[in-house]
């Protein structure tokens, strides 16, 4: 085993910096391997190695590898040495295993140093993916095209790797990524103008393929927005689907919230917990302030209540919530990133006590439909809203991870059912939302919208069927009638506030100083001052 000099490594963790490493081997015997540390600074060139703790090259107990593993990993760094500036000077990198202190009295030291994974990720000139069935597959190219093959392509997609959590922002992050195979290392990059969000992945996705022996570049790959899909091009398809696959995890600068859960909605890790925090990576927030919250439900809704426009259908996932059963506003709080996947349509703003969600059909459709009964419809098992002015009766299922159910529903009268109904009018039978209470409607003034008071009961699952005689009639006590609204309404959905909680704040990119000496200079020359104690900006006047 070979060990980071650990005097070093915790010099520089404790100063706050991000440690680099380098292998140096002897000139006289090859297995002699030595690790040398160096903190990062502006000008500082590194690789970020991707890998999954599973395939071995984890260690819990020490900053320590066999020789073995660090020789092919050298050999995998210097395959990327064209993307450094000074090929002469040893190769850097990054990697959790050696930079991150193992013993468990330097814990505080660890989250510290989690807390900066966005920034040590989108600081390296690429990300390096060690799969142990990529590194186990040879390369396969196209020799046509002398690009990734379909077969290539589809490995990437079902490696172990894009199935876990924390690869999802070291291969989202990082300028560039590449992939250790049997034979070469396979360097993708993306372009500048790169998609945020999956939706627009078909138009903007762009991505050059080279191989790290030659790095010679490819052009980019021009994905058509639509397609007509005919029989014999079933594996073109395949590839064009493979392609938009791997663009949506890791040819991306960023996404939104929405975009951020679905993708790791799928995967899995070992800490629950550490979820939230790839989560604000990936979004753009700081991480660090969620270490005060002991819960995962704590950090999820820090992240909820410090993003301008929260997703209207947190609401409608069925995954794990906390306490969901319980006599309280925040049943629908996500206990983990799980579940279903999020919807476009209907956004939140985000106020002090509530939720507000702005409902006006008459100036937009986002895709959500409200339906009102004026009673309480208890929601312990299914039942049934019948539009009698339509041949339809719509079946609700509530969504529960709970035996019982504590709610106080004594003071309310009304009951809200918030559906996406963008299926619905095109045929489609199914369709989700969720179930919500509420006592009365707040009149507004003149010229002002009205609003009303909710809370939260359940996630619901919606079947629309044909009203037919020849049907099995359900329970009429389980028959509600229902009706739309039609009229624009503020809904505001109460929750329970977290103490001594202050939004996140956003990362944004900090100017290097190589930048601001000579903006300062040329701001001297102008006789232009900042004076500090004032906090003002003043020019000097003759």
């Amino acid at each position: 085993m070979v060990t980071v000099p650990y005097d070093s490594l915790i010099r520089h963790v404790l100063m706050n910096r991000v440690p680099l490493i380098s292998i140096e081997r002897d000139a006289d015997n090859d297995d002699l391997i030595k690790l040398r540390v160096e903190p990062r600074c502006e000008r500082s060139k590194y690789v970020a190695i991707s890998h999954v703790w599973a395939d071995g090259l984890g260690n819990p107990k020490s900053n320590a590898l066999p020789t073995c593993q660090l020789k092919e990993l050298d050999q995998s760094i210097l395959a990327l040495r064209s993307l450094f500036d000074d090929p002469e000077a040893p190769c850097l990198f990054w990697m959790d295993t050696l930079c991150i202190p193992a013993p468990e009295i330097y814990s505080k030291i660890k989250l510290a140093q989690i807390g900066k994974m966005a920034s040590i990720y989108k600081g390296a000139v690429a990300s390096l993916v060690l799969d142990m069935e990529l590194m186990a597959t040879p390369l396969h190219l196209d020799p046509t095209t002398n690009k990734l093959s379909p077969e290539a392509r589809a490995r990437i997609a079902c490696s172990a790797w894009m199935t876990r959590s924390w690869t999802l922002q070291e291969g989202m992050l990082p300028p560039s990524i590449a992939f250790q195979c049997l034979d070469d290392v396979i360097l993708l990059r993306g372009s500048e103008e790169r998609s945020m969000r999956i939706q627009e992945v078909d138009q903007q996705f762009r991505a050059g393929e080279q191989t790290a022996s030659g790095l010679a570049p490819t052009d980019p790959a021009e994905l058509p927005s639509q397609r007509i899909i005919s029989p014999p091009d079933y594996r073109e398809h395949v590839d064009f689907t493979l392609k938009r696959e791997l663009g949506d995890v890791l040819i991306r600068t960023g996404c939104d919230f929405s975009s951020a859960w679905n993708a790791l909605c799928t995967r899995s890790t070992t800490e629950s917990k550490d979820v939230p925090l790839i989560f604000t990576n990936i979004i753009g927030l700081h991480s660090q302030p969620l270490l005060k919250y002991r819960e995962s439900h704590e950090m999820i809704l820090a992240i909820i209540l410090s993003i301008e426009d929260p997703p209207l259908s947190i609401f409608f996932n069925t995954g794990p919530r906390h306490d969901s059963g319980g006599n309280h506003y925040n049943r629908w709080v996500p206990q983990e990133v799980r579940g279903d996947k999020l919807l476009d349509g209907g956004v939140l703003s985000v106020s002090s006590s509530h939720l507000s969600y702005e409902f006006d059909q008459s100036l937009y459709h986002d895709g959500m439909s409200i339906w009102i009964v004026d009673s309480v419809v208890p929601m312990h098992s299914t039942v049934y809203l019948d539009f009698q002015s339509e041949d339809v009766i719509y079946k609700i299922d509530p969504s529960t991870d709970s035996d019982t159910d504590e709610l106080d529903t004594t003071n309310f009268t009304t009951t809200y059912f918030i559906l996406d109904d963008v299926a619905l009018p095109f045929g489609e039978q199914k369709t989700r939302g969720a179930c919500f209470y509420a006592a009365r409607v707040n009149h507004a003034k003149e010229g002002e919208t009205d609003s009303v008071d909710l809370i939260f009961n359940c996630p619901v699952q919606v079947l629309q069927q044909i009203n037919n005689t020849d049907r099995a009639q359900p329970d009429p006590e389980r028959i509600f009638t229902p009706t739309r609204l039609t009229t624009p309404r503020v809904l505001k959905i109460r929750y329970d506030p977290l103490p001594n909680f202050t939004p996140l704040r956003v990362r944004r990119r900090v100017m290097s100083r190589i930048i601001l000496i000579p903006i300062a200079l040329f701001l001297i020359s102008l006789n232009f001052f900042y004076c500090p104690c004032c906090r003002f900006s003043y020019i000097r006047h003759a």
